[in-house]
């Protein structure tokens, strides 16, 4: 069993703390931050039965440098990740892994407003290596969700399903063809078409593939 910990500080002044655009006439605010991450990762590197577990606590504080209303943003936001993966280096293997943040940032509508949001990602994945894995097959699945807390911001959470498949074959020591195949649905199960988005923005299902990528 390995243990990782963490510890970052950093200091950092920031420009623009809302990322307000000159082109619009709005005000640009710069701010100090301190910024204080503590981490942990534990990590079973086992052939037959792998698995990590890390996460991460950050905070920000800002110092209200320029504009007392600034200190408002501070905010508390962190991750946390579980994987297993079972027989990594025999002829089919299986691996799960699921990823929860929370994140808090600024957003450009007002001082002391904040976007506040959880993203959980959940991914699974199995490998099939016939004929002493010069070819190797991989199959997966994805599930991808992000959740904002305010009530405005809702028409913009979504849930979205990804499908892969990928296989390589590798037919001399240096040198390889393989395939990447991934199609996607993403859902935004809350929208409101009397709701009027950001140009720009959109708010609708949508399907996507990408499928093929070859190199020699």
């Amino acid at each position: 069993l390995r243990i990782h910990p963490g510890l970052t500080i950093a200091n950092v002044y920031d420009t623009n703390v809302q990322n307000r655009s000159k082109n619009n006439n709005e005000k640009i605010i710069g701010d100090d931050l301190l910024k204080i991450v503590g981490a942990l990762k534990l990590h079973y590197p086992d052939p037959r039965l792998a698995f990590t577990l890390d996460g991460a606590i950050s905070y920000t504080r800002y110092f209200g440098v320029i504009d007392p209303d600034t200190k408002s943003l501070s905010a508390l936001d962190g991750n946390g990740r579980l994987a297993l993966t079972l027989f990594r280096d025999a002829v089919a293997g299986f691996s799960i892994s699921d990823q929860v943040t929370r994140a808090v940032s600024p957003k450009m509508v007002g001082l002391g407003n904040t976007t506040d949001r959880i993203h959980n990602t959940g991914v699974a994945r199995l490998h099939v290596k016939p004929g002493g894995g010069q070819l190797r097959l991989y199959f997966g699945y994805t599930n991808d969700l992000e959740h904002y807390d305010q009530k405005l911001q809702r028409s913009q959470n979504w849930l979205e399903h990804v499908a892969n498949f990928d296989w390589e074959l590798e037919f001399l020591p240096s040198t390889a063809v393989f395939m990447r195949n991934t199609f996607g649905y993403r859902d935004y199960w809350q929208y409101n078409k009397a709701d009027n988005p950001p140009d720009g923005v959109s708010t609708t299902n949508r399907r996507r593939s990408k499928v093929a990528r070859h190199r020699l």
